[in-house]
């Protein structure tokens, strides 16, 4: 018998089951990302036996002493099961090309390659024995620039470039993000003595399978005396810029799927009691012929199960492929053969939803156990037995409009269930649109997101004995209009483990001055004028618990500078353990400081191509000329270019549940109001203004819905991306609601449930 109660009601099993199919394809989907996340980090990690640290240095007269004093204070750490120092390591100078094309600003390390040194590197193509002119590079390195086994690499030499042929593609945990701004080369050791650069040494820190690499590192300030000027970083890190952009993804699309799911149950518990309104007599019956109570409960909840439950299984069972091509394109670069659960997701997705819609649907069926035979056989029960509130000017007036609103007053239940629906999915129209819109602005925007000046265009000096000739040149120049010079990426600082308890690794922007003709915005107080003082960013300052006017320690190249914090800003370099400080501040501590950025804006932006042809011919490989935006662009759309580009078919996602739901509560409600609609045919309406009537009162909710939205979205978005990205030392997000483009999708998908409202009343009104 339920089997027949499907098959009678066909439009509506149909409908929820789209529903509850669509809902459990985002939920299982975004459960599935986020998940699955970790688990091919940790098969990466133990194939590649990865070290939980590794540290730089400089190379200098006491780097051999210091090393062996680091090594024993981290063999002290019973966590830590091995310590390797690795001697020769070229920070490379020059820039990399790959073709034509520059690839980025990211750190280059040139070493030699053996196996323990730096874990083993899993080579997903190539590997063997390095010849000279030849070298391996990391998969992110590969995938990003489209680099194969036999294509080649140019190092920009002072001397001449070095053309490296690809031999082997690698990876290892340090190497699949693009947003770690660290690659490694690996080439013979003939070939390491002609890359020009600064000559470094690294330690690599082994540790235990569950060793806390946080307290690793804080043992080892403990068990040092020595504060060294080194650059650390640690697996967690690497873990965190590998894994952040589809968690984020996976976050949002789970509130918001959820949030759907949830006012879907509403709809679907509505759809449910209006057909056991229908079917009052006929329950009656059934009871009259001697059905209990219990099992007339069972008929309805089977019917009822058996599409949720097949609906979340098929919704679950989709999202399997959905998370197969996102993850195996995400950690393609991983190379490793990771059996990801896709199980799990699908069965915690399926049990949730049936769960929540049995609880949602089983309140109004158990209300069948209250009919009474005598009742139901001789009065029934009407559909719609209450007045609404009526207005004047509406009691005699007929019109589509007039209708509109008397439905409105009529059905509250149902408009108070759509008005949620649309304003849901409005807030997601007007989140999707301003976020793609914001990260497609903000991915070429380097000022914002690791604190740097606002000029147009920024230069690199990679030959540090040309800086002085090339500055003067520039100052010189008939085309600038201001610049300033510095170092934006200075990492020979750290905070010292008094002020701090993790490690104080941190990278330094040092200008030659701050706030004069090309600014450098704070959040709070200013930047520093003078030699004693720093300014640092919103992340330091809480790590180090201090507040503006406090002073702090800093070591700059081993030499200790305690300095007044005179403001803070925003950044996320170096997650946001980053600071700002004069040149001659450097100077005093690191006689060997050089800047190696000049930034500057032209008199007119139509010279750019001049100005940077002639730099280009008169310094030619000492310089590279480009505009603000390229720089850590390869970073920020590393980050920023998935989560962009998740936002529209999400938004598609969810505005066809809600679609699909407009269309279940204008059917429900044709077939409530079918008596009136044959009653209004009757006296001369036809089908076509009773369409238009449901269309104008959807459009009327859909209006409401986004009036309310947009000054809810616009104090609620800002609040949410700053909880968001205060993790990286973003805490100003910038909440650019664009309200033309705004309106504009807003009324596309108003226009899309407007087609929902007139297909669901042509099918539902076609035989009254």
């Amino acid at each position: 018998m339920w089997i027949s109660k499907i098959k009678k009601r066909k439009i509506q099993m149909l409908l929820i089951g789209l529903i509850v199919m669509i809902s459990s394809f985002m939920l299982s989907s975004a459960i599935g990302i986020i998940t699955s996340v970790n688990e091919p980090m940790n098969k990466l990690i133990e194939e590649t036996k990865a070290p939980v640290l590794f540290m730089t240095v400089d190379k200098n007269e006491t780097v051999d002493k210091d090393l062996l004093d680091v090594k024993k204070a981290f063999q002290k750490d019973s966590r830590v099961s091995q310590v390797n120092i690795i001697d020769k390591i070229v920070m490379a100078s020059g820039k990399i090309k790959a073709g034509d094309k520059y690839m980025g600003t990211a750190l280059s390390y040139f070493l030699n390659y053996k196996t323990g040194d730096f874990g083993s590197p899993k080579f997903i193509k190539g590997g063997g024995n390095l010849e000279q002119g030849e070298c391996f590079i990391n998969s992110i390195i590969s995938e990003t620039y489209k680099l194969s086994m036999g294509d080649y690499i140019t190092v920009e030499n002072p001397k001449g470039d070095i053309k490296l042929k690809i031999k082997g593609i690698y990876s290892d945990p340090y190497s699949v993000s693009i947003g770690m701004n660290i690659n490694r080369y690996y080439v013979n050791d003939g070939q390491l003595k002609d890359i020009a650069g600064v000559e470094q040494k690294m330690v690599t820190v082994y540790g235990n399978p569950q060793a806390s690499v946080k307290e690793i590192i804080k043992n080892y300030k403990n068990n040092s005396n020595k504060q060294l000027s080194a650059s650390i970083i640690d697996l967690d890190t690497a873990k965190m810029s590998a894994e952040i952009s589809q968690q984020i993804i996976g976050a949002f699309v789970a509130v918001f799927a959820l949030i759907i799911l949830l006012v879907s149950a509403v709809v679907i518990r509505a759809s449910i009691f209006d057909s056991i309104i229908k079917e009052y007599k006929t329950i009656g019956v059934y009871k009259a012929l001697g059905y209990s109570a219990s099992i007339i409960v069972n008929i309805y909840l089977k019917a009822y199960s058996t599409v949720i439950i097949a609906s979340a299984a098929v919704g679950s069972f989709l999202s399997i492929f959905m998370m197969k091509y996102i993850l195996n394109t995400t950690f393609k670069v991983y190379g490793v053969d990771v059996k990801v659960s896709y199980i799990m997701p699908a069965v915690f997705t399926i049990a949730l939803v049936v769960v929540l819609m049995l609880i949602s649907i089983y309140g109004v069926i158990r209300k069948t156990k209250r009919i009474s035979p005598v009742e139901a056989l001789s009065l029934g029960m009407p559909a719609n037995n209450k007045k609404g509130v009526s207005l004047r000017f509406i009691e005699n007036n007929f019109s589509p409009i007039s209708q509109s609103f008397r439905k409105i007053l009529n059905y509250k239940k149902f408009s108070v269930i759509l008005f949620l629906i649309l304003f849901i999915c409005s807030y997601v129209v007007a989140f999707s649109i301003t976020n793609y819109n914001n990260f497609s602005v903000l991915s070429e925007k380097s000022s914002f997101w690791f604190g740097l000046d606002d000029s147009k265009y920024r230069i690199t000096i990679t030959d540090k004995d040309k800086e002085k000739d090339i500055y003067t040149w520039m100052k010189n120049s008939e085309y600038i209009k201001n610049l300033v010079k510095g170092n934006l990426t200075y990492t020979s600082a750290e905070v010292p483990k008094e002020e701090i308890d993790e490690d104080g690794s941190m990278v330094l922007s040092v200008y030659e001055q701050y706030d004069k003709d090309i600014r450098e915005a704070v959040v709070e107080g200013r930047n520093p004028k003078y030699d004693n003082e720093i300014a640092v960013s919103k992340k330091l300052l809480e790590k180090t618990h201090k507040a503006i006017g406090d002073y702090i320690d800093i070591y700059i190249k081993g030499q200790k500078k305690n300095l007044l914090i005179t403001g803070s800003y925003q950044s996320m370099m170096r997650m946001g353990m980053n600071a700002r400080i004069l040149g001659k501040t450097v100077e005093s501590a690191d006689k060997t400081y050089e800047s190696t950025n000049i930034s500057f804006n032209l008199k007119s932006d139509s010279d750019y191509q001049s100005f940077k042809k002639q730099a280009v011919d008169k310094f030619g490989k000492a310089i590279d000329v480009y505009e603000s935006k390229d720089y850590f662009k390869d970073i920020l759309q590393g980050v920023m270019g998935p989560q962009r580009d998740a936002q529209i078919p999400f938004m598609v996602m969810l505005i066809a549940i809600g679609a699909i739901n407009v269309f279940s509560i204008i059917t429900l409600m044709n077939l409530s109001n079918k008596r009136d609609y044959c009653i209004y045919k009757t006296i001369g309406y036809s089908s076509m203004d009773l369409m238009i009537a449901n269309g104008i009162y959807v459009l009327i909710l859909g209006i409401l819905a986004a009036i309310i939205c947009i000054p809810v979205f616009s104090i609620a978005f800002p609040i949410t991306m700053n909880l968001i990205f205060s993790m990286f030392g973003i805490y100003n997000y910038p909440a650019n609601v664009e309200i033309h483009r705004l309106l504009i999708s807003l009324l596309l998908s108003m226009g899309i449930y407007f087609i929902s409202t007139i297909l669901s009343s042509m099918l539902s009104l076609i035989h009254i």
